[in-house]
């Protein structure tokens, strides 16, 4: 594999469910002006929101995963494509 130089860029825009749900455009806008390669993501996995997630699970059992997936996700899936 040829060594090209080219930057791989990770931005990240969410640190723990219920985080801020305006921090993903900004990145996105500035990962594209980059013009570089670059990734998305959205740490929502941590070790507190597992344990909550587990907790919402125990009364609801289709409970258990980010609630707010469709709002971090809406302002910027459509850039990201």
């Amino acid at each position: 594999m040829a060594n090209d130089n080219t930057n791989l860029l990770v931005g990240c825009a969410a640190g723990f469910s219920g985080d801020r749900t305006d921090a993903a455009l900004p990145v996105v806008q500035a990962l594209i002006a980059s013009g570089q390669p670059s990734a998305l993501i959205f740490e929502t996995l941590a070790e507190r929101t597992l344990a909550l997630a587990q907790l919402a699970r125990r009364t609801d059992p289709d409970a258990g995963y980010e609630p707010l997936l469709a709002d971090l996700l809406r302002p910027v899936l459509a850039l990201c494509l």
